[in-house]
């Protein structure tokens, strides 16, 4: 496994993505803090919320259709959201970068909305959203809300081509 960190010159077809097993956080954290920045939650908190919901984190991946190695291109993370949770994110007191279990839907339940934790598809964004979407699947995810904090300018144009507006709620969470 590899880590590319070009715009894809490759067809989309070999595009995959796939849950994050534990020994693949630290790249996740890697990916986070050359593309988002420094300012990210700990490999600590990834971790906690990995095992509390471990669809929380996807990869995308490149799978080479001759050898069948994968390159790791980025990746999507979500916070899923209880309803409590929920009310903390809506009211401005939920806290994006240590997040509290107790406001965070357990793994095979249905939370009460999706927060996009962190996305990095550099070049891939139309074609990985669909994919993670599919692979969440709609029994569990189907039509909840989605909220979104930008943390780069790349991101909040992302945001505001596919149609997120602002909420109250915390723009530091």
């Amino acid at each position: 496994m590899s880590i590319e960190s070009t715009k894809p010159s490759y067809p989309t077809s070999e595009i995959e993505v796939r849950r994050a097993r534990e020994e693949e956080l630290p790249l996740l954290i890697e990916f986070a803090r050359r593309d988002i920045g420094q300012n990210v939650a700990s490999l600590d908190v990834v971790e906690a919320v990995h095992k509390h919901n471990s669809d929380s984190f996807w990869l995308i991946v490149r799978r080479h259709p001759t050898s069948g190695r994968e390159d790791v291109l980025g990746f999507y993370s979500f916070l899923m959201l209880n309803a409590v949770g929920l009310r903390h994110f809506e009211d401005g007191t939920f806290d994006a970068r240590n997040p509290p279990h107790e406001m965070m839907a357990p793994g095979g339940t249905r939370p009460a909305a999706l927060y996009i934790w962190g996305v990095v598809a550099k070049g891939l964004t139309a074609i990985a959203t669909v994919k993670v979407a599919h692979a969440l699947g709609a029994p569990l995810y189907g039509s909840l809300p989605l909220y979104a904090t930008a943390a780069t300018f790349g991101g909040a144009k992302r945001l505001a081509n596919y149609g997120f507006t602002a909420v109250g709620g915390n723009p530091d969470s």
